[in-house]
């Protein structure tokens, strides 16, 4: 069972990143926001996505890259960022 997130309501005081979700024996890691994407020419064109993750605010890891491939339980993010930005690389673009 999830639970909810409480903030930390102490000043300077960040708390530590949430743990992954295991889903069929496999950490997931919430995604927040989708906020770019771009095919990646050097390793032979994939899709990737810069996402912000849940709860890694104010962090080294709060922002990273990942294979579109790895997005497999955030349709509805990819869906509202492409839709927001339909000149952006996605699932249909052609090389």
């Amino acid at each position: 069972m999830l639970e909810p997130d409480i903030p930390n309501t102490i000043l300077n005081c960040i708390q530590d990143p949430p743990p992954p979700i295991i889903i069929d024996d496999n950490p997931e890691y919430g995604i927040e926001a989708i906020l770019d994407s771009k095919l990646d020419k050097c390793c032979g064109g994939p899709l990737r996505y810069y996402v912000k993750w849940e709860g890694y605010d104010g962090t080294d890891e709060e922002t990273g890259w990942i294979a579109a491939t790895d997005c497999t339980n955030c349709s509805d993010l990819i869906e509202e960022f492409h839709w927001g930005y339909p000149n952006k690389p996605g699932p249909l673009s052609k090389m």
